[in-house]
């Protein structure tokens, strides 16, 4: 098993789960460009069978996703059908283009308290299954912002 190893200088606790979500985002992207001082390396662990690794839990620290499959051919996933398709288009559109404007870690700052959150705003950019009222809740924060 190939994990990737990031030596992040002097981070600690929150800071180095906001280090692993931007790693993640990144290389969901495709693309991982690191600061000063971050070196990386690839290293081979044996798979470890029935054995767990468990780690502290940071408070508040975000839930990470398992991976979707990829549709066959790597397609992009189909469009929204049923009920509110249309408005969830929307939403997503702009989220993709505030996204594209404000680049990488930009959806921590749309995260609010009531509002989504960091984690559902990724699930909205990847086009997984979210209630009506988050997609409206996405909405809304891109609208406090001026991007909506």
């Amino acid at each position: 098993m190939n994990v990737l190893i990031l030596t992040v200088p002097s981070a600690e606790g929150a800071d180095l789960v906001e280090m692993r979500d931007f790693v993640l985002e990144s290389l969901e992207l495709g693309v991982l460009i690191l600061g000063l001082g971050v070196s990386w390396k690839i290293e081979q662990f044996p798979e470890l069978g029935y054995v767990g690794v468990q780690t502290a839990q940071v408070d508040q620290a975000p839930t990470l996703p398992e991976p979707e499959a990829e549709p066959p051919g790597g397609d992009p996933p189909p469009g929204f059908t049923g009920k509110g398709a249309g408005e969830k288009q929307q939403v997503l559109d702009a989220l993709v283009q505030y996204r594209d404007r404000k680049g990488l870690g930009s959806l921590e700052a749309l995260a609010r308290p009531g509002g989504p959150t960091t984690q559902e705003l990724r699930d909205a950019l990847l086009r997984r299954k979210l209630p009506m009222e988050t997609w409206r809740q996405i909405g809304a924060a891109l609208a406090q912002d001026g991007e909506g």
